[in-house]
């Protein structure tokens, strides 16, 4: 189901109003009974980031995020502190509920049960949504692929397309090489290993270069990570 920027989520971005730790970041948290999801959001100036969660999950879950900047975007570190933030949420399993954006929502709301608050340590899959939107991890992983001869030897043979065996490769060359190591230092801090586990809807250059594709991280307690 596609999350327009609808009333829900305009409202959403313009009444967050509860203080995080950090004084410039505000956090709150939205159960849309309407849409069948739980939001997570925070915000930073003029960008804001969203952590989606369908409500028939349970006890495990996936996060599917979202972010919507005024500018032209967000920074690699803004995004960090937003993720901080929220991961200290699902940490702590606390954060201020806001009230509902209309009232068809708020007809509906009274009939569900309150949710439980989703913990990090029930996270299972983080989607990040699509590599053109992160240019700076983008060049990190191109610069990777460059470096890597069986890799080069796959893209330059005749008619070298986008399939299941490169994209294997291309998931062994990212987490090998750490690619989104920046990505992951914060859910290290929790106590978490970030993984990437799957890559969908690959798009290429003719010459081979990387353009984009949907990003599915897998989370572990670092301990079982490592057994």
């Amino acid at each position: 189901m596609k999350l327009l920027c609808t009333t829900f989520f305009c409202a959403l971005l313009l009444s967050i109003d509860s203080m995080a730790a950090n004084a410039n970041i505000q956090v709150a948290t939205r159960d849309e009974p309407a849409y069948g999801q739980t939001q997570y959001a925070a915000r930073n100036g003029d960008c804001s980031l969203i952590w989606i969660v369908r409500t028939s999950q349970g006890p495990a879950f996936s996060v599917r995020e979202m972010r919507a900047c005024k500018s032209e975007a967000a920074t690699s570190e803004n995004l960090q502190l937003m993720r901080r933030e929220l991961l200290t949420v699902m940490q702590t399993g606390t954060v201020q509920a806001l009230a509902q954006a209309s009232e068809i929502t708020e007809s509906k709301a009274h009939k569900q049960e309150k949710l439980p608050p989703r913990l990090l340590s029930d996270m299972r899959v983080l989607s990040v949504g699509r590599l053109e939107e992160m240019p700076d991890f983008r060049q990190s992983w191109q610069q990777a692929l460059s470096a890597d001869q069986e890799w080069q030897r796959r893209i330059s043979t005749p008619k070298a397309q986008a399939n299941l065996a490169l994209e294997k490769l291309l998931l062994e060359i990212a987490n090998r090489e750490n690619v989104f190591s920046e990505l992951g230092k914060i859910f290290e801090e929790q106590g978490y290993r970030l993984k990437l586990r799957n890559i969908e809807k690959l798009r290429l250059h003719p010459d081979g270069a990387l353009l984009d594709c949907q990003l599915f991280f897998s989370l572990a307690k670092i301990n079982a990570a490592m057994n």
